[in-house]
């Protein structure tokens, strides 16, 4: 992770709003540390060295007996025109783990997660979710939680 960045980390999901811990379930897995990206995005220094693009929200880093996971999510509508929107913070993110090594690039593999804030308007079955897809993102379902998906 980007020294830049070191000071906004927080313990365990303290980083993450209260408003959105609620909207997804972590299962048995233990959060080590969390980075609000927005947040950190208002230093100046970091400003000045990466773009300042449609960010993803959240950095989450958590524990399953003794191996640690990443995982990004972002907390947003899930209706099928905000999919290109999700789409173009994606792309952001994985410019600043892959390029910029600005955020940490363990579990290049994982795919990201949207966490719905609301209802969900995208079906299983339909072409936004196929695209989402093969962009890497999933819907975390609110029967889901990010064990589900270690």
């Amino acid at each position: 992770m980007h020294a830049v960045l070191r000071p906004y980390v927080r313990p365990a999901l303290g980083a993450v709003a209260p408003a959105h811990q609620n909207l997804f379930k972590v299962g048995g897995l233990i959060a080590i540390e969390s980075l609000d990206i927005d947040e950190s995005y208002l230093d100046a220094a970091f400003l000045g060295q990466f773009d300042n693009d449609s960010r993803w929200d959240y950095y989450v880093l958590l524990r399953k007996k003794k191996s640690r996971g990443i995982f990004y999510l972002e907390v947003h509508r899930a209706l099928p025109e905000h999919v290109s929107r999700l789409i173009r913070k994606a792309v952001w993110l994985r410019r600043r783990i892959e390029e910029d090594r600005a955020l940490p690039a363990e579990d290049v593999d994982r795919p990201l997660f949207w966490i719905p804030a609301g209802p969900v308007h995208i079906v299983a079955s339909s072409i936004e979710n196929r695209v989402l897809s093969l962009h890497g993102i999933v819907i975390l379902r609110r029967d889901e939680s990010l064990e589900d998906n270690w």
